[in-house]
C-alpha cells in the first residue's frame, strides 16, 4: 500500500492559488462567451435585415468576418479550458492553440479599429487629410501590435504548457512586450475619440442629422467602454504576473466584439431611418459604409420608429403658403400617420 504524500504548507498554498486563478480565467471567459452568443441571437434579425440585404462592400465583409470569427475562436478556447472534455492536451498543442488565438485576436482588434476609422471618416465627409491621419495612426497601431505580439510569443513560447492541476493551457512566464500589445490600440482609439469630439465642436450644424447623432452619441459611448476594457488588459499585463496574463483577455475580447456589433447595427439603423426621412437619397459620402438600403418590408422595427415620428397636422398658416414645386428626386407617398417611402418605385 502506497504511503500518503505529505506536502509542505507553502506548496499546498501555491497549488490552491494556481487552481483559483485557473477557475477565474475559466469562468470569466465562459461568461464572456455566453453573453456574446446570447447577444448574437438577440441581434440576428437586425443583422439579416440591415446587413445581409445591403450591397457588397468592404466594411460589410469586415463586419461579418469579425462577428462570426470571434465566437468560433472563443468556443474552441472554452473547450480547451472546460477541464472535462476528455481530450488530453500537450504542451506543444497548447503553444499552437494560444499562438493561433493570439494572432486572431490581433486581427479582430485591427478589424474593429478599421471599422471605427471608417465611421469617424464619415463624420468628416471622408475628408482626405482626416482619412490620411487616421490611416497613418491605424497602420502604426497595427504594426506595433502585431510585432509586439510576435515578440511576446517568442519570449514566452516555452512558458506555455498544459497544467495538469488546472486542466487547461497555462502561461508560466510573461514579457513586457505584452504591455505594448494592449497600449497601441488604446492610443489609437483615444486619437479617434479626439477626432470625434473635435468634429462635434467644429461642425455643430450637422448635428441635426440622425446619422450624425448616432455616430457621435454611440461613438463616444463606444470609446469609453472600449477604453475601460483595454485599460483592464493593460493593467493586468503591467503587473508582470503570469497568473494574470490570461485573466481577462477572452472576456474583454467578447465584450469588445459585442459593443462593436451593437454600435455598427445602431449606425446602420440610423442610416436607414435618415434615408427614409430625406426626399433625395443621402449623399453616398454621408451614408454608412454598408452601402445600399434594405427592403423596408423586412424592417418592422424601422417602420415602427417612423410611425412614432407623426406628420404634424396642417395649420391655417399652411393654407396661406404657396405649394412647393415638384421635386425631381424620388417620390414619396404620405399617409395619415407617417411618411412612407414608395420603395418599389424608387429602389427596385
Amino acid at each position: 500500500m502506497a504511503s500518503p504524500v505529505y506536502l509542505p504548507p507553502a506548496t499546498i498554498s501555491l497549488l490552491q492559488a494556481t487552481q483559483g486563478d485557473a477557475d477565474v480565467v475559466r469562468y470569466l471567459s465562459a461568461a464572456g462567451l455566453v453573453i456574446l452568443l446570447y447577444d448574437h441571437l438577440l441581434t440576428f434579425a437586425d443583422e439579416v435585415a440591415l446587413i445581409w440585404t445591403s450591397s457588397r462592400s468592404f466594411a460589410k465583409y469586415l463586419y461579418l468576418m469579425n462577428r462570426y470569427l470571434v465566437p468560433q475562436v472563443l468556443i474552441v478556447t472554452a473547450y480547451q479550458m472546460c477541464g472535462f472534455s476528455g481530450y488530453q492536451f500537450t504542451d506543444e498543442r497548447c503553444r499552437v492553440l494560444l499562438s493561433i488565438s493570439s494572432i486572431l485576436a490581433i486581427i479582430s482588434i485591427s478589424i474593429a479599429n478599421l471599422l471605427v476609422l471608417i465611421r469617424v471618416a464619415m463624420l468628416w465627409d471622408n475628408d482626405r487629410s482626416i482619412v490620411f491621419l487616421l490611416s497613418a495612426g491605424f497602420l502604426a497601431s497595427f504594426s506595433v501590435t502585431i510585432s509586439m505580439m510576435a515578440l511576446t510569443l517568442y519570449r514566452t513560447w516555452y512558458g506555455i504548457e498544459y497544467s495538469t492541476i488546472a486542466k487547461m493551457c497555462a502561461v508560466t512566464n510573461t514579457s513586457p512586450a505584452l504591455i505594448a500589445v494592449w497600449a497601441a490600440p488604446l492610443l489609437f482609439e483615444l486619437v479617434v475619440l479626439a477626432f470625434t469630439v473635435v468634429n462635434a465642436i467644429a461642425r455643430p450644424r450637422r448635428a441635426n442629422l440622425m446619422l450624425v447623432k448616432a455616430l457621435r452619441r454611440d461613438g463616444i459611448m463606444f470609446f469609453i467602454a472600449i477604453a475601460c476594457l483595454r485599460i483592464l488588459n493593460l493593467a493586468l499585463a503591467a503587473t508582470r504576473k503570469s497568473a494574470l496574463v490570461l485573466l481577462a483577455v477572452y472576456f474583454v475580447w467578447s465584450m469588445v466584439t459585442l459593443i462593436l456589433n451593437r454600435s455598427l447595427l445602431n449606425l446602420r439603423r440610423a442610416d436607414v431611418l435618415e434615408a427614409l426621412r430625406q426626399a433625395p437619397p443621402l449623399d453616398p459620402r454621408s451614408m454608412s459604409p454598408f452601402g445600399a438600403l434594405p427592403n423596408a418590408d423586412e424592417l418592422p422595427d424601422v417602420e415602427y420608429e417612423l410611425e412614432e415620428r407623426r406628420v404634424p397636422k396642417a395649420s391655417w398658416l399652411d393654407s396661406k403658403r404657396k405649394p412647393n414645386p415638384p421635386s425631381r428626386g424620388p417620390q414619396r407617398t404620405q399617409s395619415d400617420d407617417a411618411l412612407q417611402w414608395d420603395w418599389k418605385a424608387n429602389y427596385t
